[in-house]
């Protein structure tokens, strides 16, 4: 039985097409947020909160394209339908689309119950935290300072707080055994294969400075690393600060694993 011998069953087509539809709206609508920050049409608050008002109509949208790929399945199986196989993948994929679209906000959207401090600056010496000096000029205009614990509802007694509870691996001394020479090479091949944007890599001072950016926004975070020679070893500390945002959902404690895996 073909479709144009049943006229009054391809509105099943229709529905299927306008689940389809809709999920691929849901995902325009979470691609628009960032990209209208990044054209400069409104600013990253008003991106998330656009992501933040539609988020959970993702999931209801996701649901509803449930409920009516089930009911489509049904009727074309009952109509015995040809094309009820396609119809039901059409469904599926707005049902999955719109999954999509509910999920990567997530990747840097603070959740609900949010698991990561109200931090935007991590540092692996919390005493004498590695200090940036050619970033400066790029942080001009920069929402947050560089001063460590200094910005609004913080205190450097309360970051170093919040950055032992929360990510205690990054506190232990990482002291490499080699010339400093071949610990500053091994840095740097490790900001490299990172791909980091180095600003600064001055050998003499022992210090490294780069940039990265987040993948939805372009957010620009700032990372230096010091390499300090001690009676053990090349003792390394690291740094992330982002210049925007009062907490980073633990994007720069990530970045700093990251280079201490790497490296």
């Amino acid at each position: 039985m073909k479709f144009s011998e049943i006229p009054k069953q391809k509105w099943l087509v229709w529905i299927s097409l306008g689940t389809l539809g809709l999920g691929i709206l849901t995902v325009l609508i979470t691609v628009v947020a960032p990209l209208g920050y990044r054209l400069n049409l409104w600013g990253y608050r008003t991106g998330f909160t656009i992501l933040r008002t539609m988020v959970p109509v993702w999931l209801y949208i996701a649901g509803i394209a449930a409920v009516i790929t089930a009911v489509i399945g049904f009727l074309a199986k009952k109509w015995q339908m040809e094309n009820m196989t396609r119809l039901v993948e059409l469904g599926a994929a707005g049902v999955l689309i719109s999954l999509s679209a509910w999920y990567m906000p997530q990747t840097y959207l603070e959740p609900d119950g949010d698991p990561y401090p109200s931090i935007h600056d991590i540092s692996t010496d919390t005493v004498n935290p590695p200090e940036f000096v050619a970033v400066l000029p790029l942080r001009a205009d920069a929402d947050n300072g560089v001063e460590y614990g200094v910005s609004r509802d913080m205190n450097p007694r309360l970051l170093v707080e919040l950055t032992k509870k929360a990510y205690p691996d990054l506190l232990e001394p990482v002291v490499l055994d080699v010339s400093p020479d071949t610990a500053f090479d091994r840095a740097m091949n490790a900001v490299n294969e990172l791909g980091w944007d180095v600003v600064d890599a001055n050998r003499a001072a022992g210090r490294i400075e780069a940039t990265e950016s987040t993948f939805w926004f372009g957010f620009d975070d700032d990372i230096v690393i010091r390499l300090t020679p001690t009676s053990s070893g090349i003792k390394l500390d690291a740094r992330s600060v982002s210049r925007v945002g009062k907490g980073d959902v633990g994007i720069n404690a990530k970045r700093l694993r990251a280079f201490f895996d790497t490296l």
